[in-house]
């Protein structure tokens, strides 16, 4: 492949990232946004702080700060650019070799592959034979068929045959709608984190965010209720990494309603935590919460030990909430309270545990 120049000047630059690549246009143009507000915020200082008059070191100090300001935005356009020509030069292997990496990864182990320098790993667009060898450290578009799902990843491997970097995974099933996508950072086959969607079935989708560690994922998982799950819009044979979607991408688009979420470690996509810190939260249909829990997670299920555990579970056949607490033995516990509770005495039943989600209670 010929090497493309690219022109760093301003106006060339900025017309062909809008033109070729419209959401790079969009952090550009936020990244602009932010720099010039500073901007505006440094000459509001120099001249009004100490009155109606600017002094020679005050000009001074505005010539600095705009030479500043200009090198860090032909500095921000120019990184831009290489993200650019990085997607340009991302070699699309269509018969690829499989390498099973799914869309919600929770093991820490290296992930690597089973290649070798001559080993073929897949056909470019072209028909051409690729070499493993051939395009180490070079982000690769892969497309195989595993257990009848359609699986694009993109990403990059270094020498030693493990992922390197930023990968991001799509799947699709049999009617193209999407099933899945993983983001993660590697480092050398291991998975250092992952931002993960999943659709389970027609209603619910799954939210990851998460840490990854030698014990065990810290982090978030939420359930939402969705409509219109994305389908896949482009064919094989012009596929190209500008096809690939990412999480954030698509849950701006769609219309969630949560309905659990969970903040603590995981280990094998089940609730595993022992901190007693870690909590659940589960939602109706006008996003009021009708379960609450905060305490140790053992085999995905409040299981606590320690006797601290709490939850706060609201009884339609009453219309109240009442409080379970001490330990719990498999999402049940060993004492009740058996009077409804106000909002008040949830307060101080919460006192100053913390939570990353609003608790909106149903009330009359």
């Amino acid at each position: 492949m010929s090497e493309e120049k690219i022109d760093y000047s301003k106006g060339n630059l900025i017309s062909g990232i809008v033109k070729n690549h419209p959401r790079l246009a969009t952090y550009l143009l936020l990244g602009l946004v932010g720099i010039v507000g500073a901007l505006l915020g440094a000459l509001g200082t120099s001249f009004f702080a100490h009155g109606d008059l600017a002094t020679k070191s005050d000009i001074q100090n505005i010539a600095d700060r705009l030479n500043d300001y200009e090198e860090r935005t032909i500095s921000f356009a120019a990184d831009v650019a290489r993200v650019e020509q990085q997607l340009k030069d991302t070699v699309v292997l269509i018969y690829a070799t499989s390498e099973s990496l799914s869309v919600e990864e929770a093991d820490f182990s290296i992930t690597g592959t089973y290649w070798s320098n001559d080993t073929v790993i897949g056909v470019d667009q072209e028909g051409n034979e690729i070499f493993a060898q051939d395009k180490i450290g070079q982000t690769v578009l892969m497309v195989y068929e595993e257990n009848g799902l359609r699986v694009y990843f993109l990403g990059q491997y270094n020498g030693n045959y493990h992922w390197d970097g930023y990968c991001v995974t799509n799947v699709y099933d049999k009617e193209n709608r999407l099933c899945g996508i993983c983001e993660s950072d590697f480092k050398d086959g291991k998975r250092e984190n992952y931002l993960s969607l999943v659709r389970t079935n027609d209603e619910i989708i799954r939210f990851a965010n998460r840490q990854c560690g030698a014990f065990g994922n810290s982090g978030m998982n939420v359930e939402y209720e969705y409509v219109d799950f994305p389908q896949r819009m482009f064919d094989d044979e012009r596929i190209s990494a500008r096809d690939i979607l990412y999480v954030n991408d698509v849950t701006s688009t769609l219309n969630l309603k949560m309905k659990q979420y969970y903040s603590g470690n995981t280990v094998d996509e089940r609730y595993e935590d022992e901190s007693g810190r870690a909590y659940l939260i589960k939602y109706d249909e006008a996003g009021k919460v009708v379960f609450l829990y905060r305490g140790q997670f053992k085999n995905g299920q409040p299981n606590d030990k320690s006797g601290n555990a709490y939850s706060i579970v609201y009884d339609e056949e009453y219309n109240a909430y009442f409080h379970n607490y001490g330990r719990f033995e498999n999402g049940y516990a060993k004492k009740h309270g058996n009077k409804p509770l106000t909002e008040e005495e949830i307060d101080q039943i919460i006192g100053n545990d913390s939570f990353d989600v609003d608790l909106v209670w149903i009330s009359d």
